[in-house]
Formats: C-alpha cells, structure tokens, sequence
C-alpha cells in the first residue's frame, strides 16, 4: 500500500492506494499549527477508523507540498509513525516532463507536477489543459510532447469571498454556490453570483485563448480541458471541461511512487 499527502495552503488531502487504486481519502485543515506527532498520530488514527491497523503495510509514501513550513514536520511524522521517508515530488525529479520553456521550473508548484504527470499518462498522445480549483485556481498548459508551456494563477473562489468580507466592512463570507440568476436580489446572491460567474467567464476566456496560443497549428484536435481540485465540481455541468478528475494529484503522486 502507497500513502499520498497532497499538502495544499488550505487543506492536506491524503489518500491510500493498493494496486494503484484509491482505497480511501482523508482531509485535514493545513493552517492549523501542526506538529509532527499530531500530524502522525492524527494519520495514524484515520487510517485505523478505516481498518487499516497494519501499517507495516505501507511500503512507500509520497508527498506533493506547497507549504514548505510543514515539510520538516511531515517527514518527521512519516519517519516517526510509519518508519519511512517521504519521497516528495520536485521539479528535479524524474517524471519525464520537459520544463526548459519554464523561466524558473524550481518555482512550479509539486501539486501542478503530479497532476500533469497523471494527465499525460491518463490521455497519452494529447495535448493538455489542467485546472486546479482550490485556493488558487492554476491554469497549465502541456504538450502531446510532454513540455510544461507555462500557467496562469488567479485567486480561487473561496479567496475571492474572503478577500471580500476582508476588504468590504457590509460584506462577509458566504457559501460558494451557482446562483439561480445573474443578478442577485441580496448581497449573498451578488456576492455569489459575481464569484461563481465570475470565474466561469475567466476560465471560458482563458482556455480559449490558451488554446488558440499554444496549440492553433492543431486545430483540428483541441486540447483535453481537465478539471481537478475541490471547486472544480462546482462546473460540472457548465461546459467547461472534459474531463472531472478530483483525485488527479493524488494519483499523480501515487504514479510518481511506483516509477
């Protein structure tokens, strides 16, 4: 059995695989001040609820993170409670994806390598375009040749709403939904509608216009739009992606383990 973390600003979502299918999945909240023996124990004790007791089992563990202060504690917690050493995902590591169009590729985030890692094995052949909607919404482009071509980050929905209720002293936070209509009769509906749609218009606009940039001498075959993250479901229905793969870090990472 593989261990996955996919460490994110807002939350860690962790999973166990057993012949490369997800078993089961976890979720605990990253701002939390976490400490190695809490995050251990705290994985040891999800797993157990789930009948998983022989952690002996668990021959690797991988790790994509984009919060380097937890990084030290993870793979204390990894070496403590499971006796191994996280492999994390780098740019530097052997994925077989080309990163020389990328000014600064150390700076690429883990997340957004596992998930085109997965993608370019899921749709082998294909030109890609990945969205990942969670705290930020990323943007990726990659090749049929397997190049990473660059990315676009805006803020993620729940930012967007926060950043609001931070700024505005009438307006708070409000639950994420599509609303009924474009033009709120409240200020919760505004603020929904302006949110949800909001990105819509963005991610329509920007996927086109990646498209027609990085692939217009493939007309013919359009990129694959790939959805991933814990808003992506939110558009489900919106024709905006072709593909839904919330879990698609996390096999990415689990992929990355088994080479």
């Amino acid at each position: 059995m593989y261990l996955c973390l996919d460490v994110g600003n807002t939350q860690i979502h962790g999973g166990v695989f057993e012949d490369k299918k997800l078993i089961m999945d976890f979720r605990l909240n990253t701002k939390q001040p976490w400490s190695s023996d809490q995050l251990g124990l705290f994985i040891r004790n999800i797993l157990k609820e789930h009948g998983i007791t022989e952690f002996k089992k668990i021959t690797k563990i991988g790790v994509s993170s984009v919060v380097s202060s937890l990084d030290h504690h993870i793979k204390n917690a990894c070496l403590k409670y499971f006796s191994k050493t996280p492999i994390f995902v780098k740019a530097s590591s052997k994925m077989g994806i080309n990163l020389d169009k990328f000014e600064t590729p150390n700076e690429i985030g883990a997340d957004l390598l596992a998930s085109a890692f997965c993608a370019l094995h899921d749709h082998p052949n294909r030109n890609l375009i990945i969205v990942d909607m969670g705290t930020a919404t990323t943007i990726v482009a990659i090749t049929k040749a397997r190049e990473f071509l660059g990315g676009i980050i805006i803020p993620g929905l729940l930012t967007q709403v926060k950043s609001l209720a931070e700024s505005a002293e009438k307006l708070f936070i409000t639950n994420i939904e599509k609303p009924k209509n474009y033009l709120g009769t409240s200020t919760t509906q505004a603020m929904q509608s302006g949110v949800f749609f909001g990105q819509l218009g963005a991610l329509k606009y920007l996927i086109k216009n990646i498209s027609q940039e990085s692939f217009s001498n493939e007309s013919s075959i359009r990129p694959i739009v790939i959805g991933t993250g814990g808003f992506s479901k939110l558009y489900k229905t919106e024709d905006v992606f072709d593909v839904l793969a919330s879990d698609l870090v996390l096999r990415g990472i689990v992929r990355f383990l088994c080479g």
